[in-house]
């Protein structure tokens, strides 16, 4: 009875030795190839999708602003219609005639392809940037997963949550 507890207790440090000489370097290497190679590819293509995202939520809330207040955006662009005239020197009888088109309902703001197109351009100048961004800090996020699994799975330690 004595002879097997013992092999049973060899077994078990010769099982925790080997763990810790043969496993955790090689896991070491490979969560660091994992981290640079993975975390890079996935932190880029994921703030490409965010600005995509960005984007695709700006232009509905600009088209939904344009059905839901009609009076409203027409308001803005009539102001800035009129202000345009104003600025380029129209005569009076031209800004009398925008006037009345829209007391008479016949003037209307156009579909925002402006708002939209100047959102694109900006997303178009964003996606670089964030691009670099992704590939500098996904690799640190991947990195931060492989060491808490090596925590929970190797060193038996309590998982840590960041919430």
């Amino acid at each position: 009875m004595t002879h097997q507890t013992g092999k049973t207790a060899l077994s078990q440090r010769v099982r925790m030795a080997t763990v810790g000489t043969f496993q955790k370097p090689i896991y070491f290497i490979i969560a660091i190839i994992w981290s640079g190679v993975y975390g890079a590819i996935a932190g880029s293509v994921g703030k490409i999708i965010g600005i995509v995202e960005d984007f695709i939520a700006d232009s509905k809330s600009e088209v939904r602003m344009w059905k839901r207040y009609p009076r409203m955006q027409t308001i803005f662009y009539l102001r800035s219609h009129i202000h345009t005239l104003k600025t380029h020197r129209a005569p009076s009888s031209e800004i009398t005639q925008v006037m009345n088109q829209y007391r008479d309902g016949t003037f209307s703001s156009p579909h925002p392809m402006i708002q939209i197109g100047v959102h694109f351009l900006f997303a178009m100048g964003r996606l670089p940037f964030a691009a670099f961004a992704g590939l500098l800090e996904g690799p640190g996020v991947v990195w931060d997963d492989c060491q808490r699994r090596w925590d929970t799975q190797f060193e038996k330690k309590e998982p840590h949550h960041d919430y």
